[in-house]
């Protein structure tokens, strides 16, 4: 950054400058040579987010102007908003993309069958003479009995109900977390981590 002799601060210096009558580039001149002709390289402050400064700035002996803090003022009603909003976003975000990696070790296929497996499942086991075209056929080309697959799918059911179970009270449990903070500090030290048991 740099101060440039009107008294402003912008980003990159000039290309050329008038130098004892002549036109030069900017960059061929010295540090002493620009302070003459009233242009320092400018060093700002590092910024917070949600923090209001009231600044001056010092030119020091290098020739180079240093932004100095004269006083900062955090929002913190916008700095909890802010870091509520991406905990939350956190939360829900990893608890779908926990669930979803799950699913994804089936194929899409597969997974839009799930229902009707399920239904043909309790239908067999509560009559073995029902009509189950679907696990008719996932049998025959398992090489496995329609009573072992029914029980299978019905036990995949009950372990998928179990694991979402887990996810959603995981989930919540990092809800009431968020719920309860009341500074920045203590939604930030939220650790968002979704494991199939706890």
């Amino acid at each position: 950054m740099f101060r440039y002799s009107d008294g402003t601060y912008r980003q990159n210096p000039p290309a050329k400058v008038e130098h004892m009558g002549l036109i030069r580039k900017f960059t061929d001149l010295s540090r002493e040579q620009w302070d003459g002709l009233g242009y320092n390289e400018a060093v700002p402050i590092d910024r917070e987010p949600f923090t209001t400064y009231v600044t001056e700035w010092c030119k020091n002996d290098d020739l180079i102007f240093r932004e100095k803090i004269i006083t900062a003022t955090v929002d913190e009603t916008a700095k909890m908003n802010a870091a509520r909003k991406a905990k939350q976003r956190e939360i829900s975000n990893l608890a779908d993309s926990f669930i979803m990696e799950v699913e994804g070790k089936y194929g899409l296929m597969e997974r839009q069958t799930w229902g009707q497996q399920y239904a043909e499942a309790l239908a067999y086991r509560a009559d073995p003479e029902s009509s189950v075209p679907l696990l008719d056929v996932i049998a025959v080309n398992r090489g496995m009995d329609v009573s072992t697959l029914a029980m299978h799918i019905v036990e995949n059911r009950a372990a998928w109900g179990l694991l979402a179970g887990t996810i959603v009270g995981q989930r919540l449990a990092y809800q009431d977390r968020l719920d309860a903070a009341v500074t920045a500090a203590e939604v930030e030290v939220i650790e968002v981590c979704y494991v199939e048991s706890v």
